[in-house]
């Protein structure tokens, strides 16, 4: 059978399309060909050529080959998407830009045709196949690994939001992407500078008496260093821009937009390419610090008004590409080391993560980082002329992500979650279809995707409790024998974006509370969760009120906001009581 395959790459209104070894070129043919007449560009491209091996990836007689004509396609694509797809001078950096374009859809064709041989052969027992399957993820999971550190910069972004999907992708694939949370490729001093001088006109040395070289923390798409100012000897946090993110940020989300397709494309019923819109939406907001700049001040102000533990190191000044804030000693907030050694509660501070993101979910404004794991978010002791009510301070990082959430969409949020605890099921199905589009095929899914919890804990009012090794057991059986994973995945995709950072915040938070091996239990984040969508809630319908009242003071209208406000109050003392009961009970029972 013929191999077809088709590959798509949109700059503006032009398509280039790549038909096995037919390739229809529009304006940048001219261009393009004498760029490969070049001799640097011939011979950097020979030597990234050389780099890779054609040989067979499998042992034995059904052995898979990649021919030299089904390459040549991948190498037309990397050819031709580094030449039109970044803005650069072609001569100087078409060597690298192809090199990295070549990386992607080489390891895409050999794990394609991994996945594609595992899962037409033929095995004697189901057992089987779930091992060979299981080595398939694995391998291909490697190789992934290792485009995604080479590559860097986007490429590490999309492993670290692939490696927090365990409900989605194979633990093969999750726990061998987990390095790239932590250790990201580090940019040297002397190319910060040539980017530091581009973008101010002045040297780094002319900015700050001393900066450190080597960087305190390394993310994938900037690095931070500590330093000191030359004006005032403020120490400072310098947050500076990897420069080949900006560079190749158009190649880059290029060859991630056509994995994602070529994902679909093999896989149906896999449809992964929500991902890719969702960087593509979110990326440009990250990549200008400038926003990070008013995102990280927004918040500040805010909590300026709230007793909470919460702590913004203050911007000093930024630019699109740095950023300079106020530098802030603390340690991740699960490092268990810390509070054994500072007397500081781990359960206390489970209680105030609960409070700080609930407040930017449901609070005036609706402003909320959706970013917040554990490399983002410190813990310190607190300081002398600290406002925090705890004797520590939550030190929170990386403002880059952070999404608005309309007033409308807050509240409907709000009884959505109020009808899971509840579980007032006619309740559930109308704000689950308004809020994320769900509809009833989708509805029981959707709930236990939100929760985390199997749909029988939900209706059992077991939600808030420990998930017992039975439901465990039983979510995996249905993973592994019924299309579930393929229905979770379609869900997602058909999610509002912003639902979606919803469910992904509270997810991180879920996770960062994990982390925190409290003995509170569970039933804290669900119950906070309450009292604060009951205040919206009730601010929803004392307006309601006002606006179907024509007179403020008549009896009627001061009975209705009487009426609403003391099942408010009752509302919340039932579920502080409940907080504090299962508090006590999981503590010291």
């Amino acid at each position: 059978m013929k191999f077809i395959t088709e590959f798509c790459f949109f700059t503006g209104a032009q398509q280039y399309q790549f038909v096995t070894n037919t390739i229809v070129i529009k304006p940048q043919e001219i261009m393009f060909s004498r760029l490969f007449r070049h001799q640097s560009f011939r011979k950097s491209f020979s030597e990234n050529i050389r780099r890779f091996s054609f040989r067979s990836r499998y042992n034995g007689s059904n052995r898979t080959r990649f021919s030299r004509k089904n390459v040549t396609v991948g190498v037309g694509v990397t050819l031709v998407a580094s030449a039109v797809l970044v803005d650069f001078d072609p001569i100087k950096h078409a060597g690298v830009s192809s090199l990295r374009a070549y990386r992607v859809v080489y390891t895409g064709f050999v794990c394609f045709s991994d996945y594609k041989k595992v899962l037409t052969d033929k095995y004697e027992t189901p057992e089987d196949r779930k091992h060979a399957l299981s080595r398939c993820h694995l391998r291909c999971a490697k190789r992934t690994l290792k485009v995604f550190e080479e590559n860097g910069g986007i490429y590490i972004k999309v492993g670290q939001h692939l490696s927090v999907m365990d409900y989605i992708i194979p633990k093969e694939w999750t726990e061998t992407l987990i390095p790239l949370q932590d250790q990201c490729p580090m940019t040297s001093v002397q190319d910060l500078d040539k980017l530091f001088f581009k973008d101010t006109g002045k040297h780094i040395d002319e900015y700050f008496e001393y900066f450190d070289p080597k960087p305190v923390g390394v993310a994938s798409l900037a690095q931070v260093h500590k330093a000191k100012l030359k004006n005032n000897g403020q120490l400072v946090a310098v947050k500076i821009q990897h420069p080949p993110v900006s560079e190749f940020c158009a190649l880059d989300l290029s060859m991630t937009r056509w994995v994602f397709k070529a994902i679909k494309y093999f896989f149906p019923d896999y449809n992964l390419f929500w991902i890719s819109d969702e960087i593509e939406k979110t990326l440009p907001q990250e990549l200008d610090f400038t926003m990070e700049a008013k995102n990280a001040q927004r918040t500040r102000d805010h909590f300026a008004k709230i007793k909470t533990a919460l702590y913004i190191p203050e911007v000093v000044w930024a630019d699109n590409r740095i950023l300079v804030m106020e530098f802030v000693k603390g340690s991740r907030i699960d490092d268990m080391n810390f509070y054994d050694t500072h007397d500081v509660s781990r359960e206390q501070v489970s209680l105030e993560l609960c409070h700080i993101f609930n407040e930017m979910i449901f609070g005036k404004g609706g402003h909320l980082h959706c970013d917040p794991h554990g490399g983002n978010v410190f813990i310190r002791e607190k300081p002398k002329h600290s406002s925090s009510p705890r004797n520590f301070e939550i030190v929170l990082l990386d403002h880059g992500l952070y999404r608005d959430i309309p007033l409308q969409l807050q509240r409907d949020y709000a009884r959505m979650w109020l009808s899971i605890i509840n579980f007032d099921e006619t309740s559930l199905r109308y704000y689950a279809k308004k809020v994320a589009n769900v509809d009833d095929a989708k509805f029981s899914i959707f709930a236990s995707a939100i929760t985390g919890r199997d749909y029988k804990a939900i209706k059992e009012h077991r939600i808030s409790s420990r998930r017992g090794l039975e439901e465990r057991d039983r979510l995996l059986k249905a993973l592994d024998q019924t299309d579930l994973l393929g229905k979770i995945i379609q869900l997602l995709s058909d999610v509002p974006r912003t639902v979606l950072l919803l469910m992904k915040t509270n997810d991180l938070v879920r996770s960062l509370d994990d982390n925190l091996q409290t003995r509170s239990g569970p039933e804290k984040l669900f119950l906070i969760m309450a009292r604060y969508c009951l205040r919206t809630v009730h601010e929803e319908d004392m307006e309601k009120i006002t606006q179907q009242s024509k007179h403020q003071y008549y009896p009627s209208t001061i009975l209705k906001k009487l009426g609403c406000s003391v099942r408010y109050w009752f509302g919340c003392l039932r579920y502080l009581m409940l907080e504090n009961y299962f508090y006590y009970k999981n503590l010291y029972f």
